[in-house]
């Protein structure tokens, strides 16, 4: 009897650093990365002093249809998608791709906001002003 205790024992202790060292590591693998910043990567973007941000768009560039491009920071967020928002939709509709098409000329403010959570201080507001043909 003595030598089954001890085997016993022995097992359940091996066992015990197993599924301890297994499901420890994988439990620090669980923590969530949200997203921290968007960033607009358009090449027209005038960003100004007050950090305030803007598109002009001559007829040539909106007529058929415009592309934001950005990116979500830390590259390795759990969930890097983005929700788009259009202020005034008479004007321009946006798709959940960032493609914006304008309906007539006059100004938008697109926003872009992370879908891991909502905090107003992530968004991005950009303006985009589609000028007359």
């Amino acid at each position: 009897m003595r030598k089954s205790v001890v085997i016993s024992i022995l097992v359940i202790y091996i066992a015990s650093i197993f599924f301890i060292g297994f499901f420890g590591m994988q439990l620090g693998s669980f923590g969530t990365k949200y997203v921290e910043r968007i960033e607009c990567q358009n090449e027209e973007l005038i960003v100004r002093d007050d950090g305030s941000m803007s598109i002009i768009l001559d007829y040539e560039d909106w007529q058929y249809g415009y592309q934001l491009v950005w990116k979500v920071f830390p590259e390795d967020a759990d969930d890097r998608s983005v929700s788009f928002f259009c202020d005034n939709e008479n004007i321009a509709t946006v798709s959940n791709r960032g493609r914006v098409d304008f309906l007539t000329n006059g100004t938008v403010y697109i926003t872009i906001r992370p879908n891991d959570r909502i905090k107003p201080e992530l968004e991005q507001t950009i303006r985009i002003i589609a000028l007359r043909q």
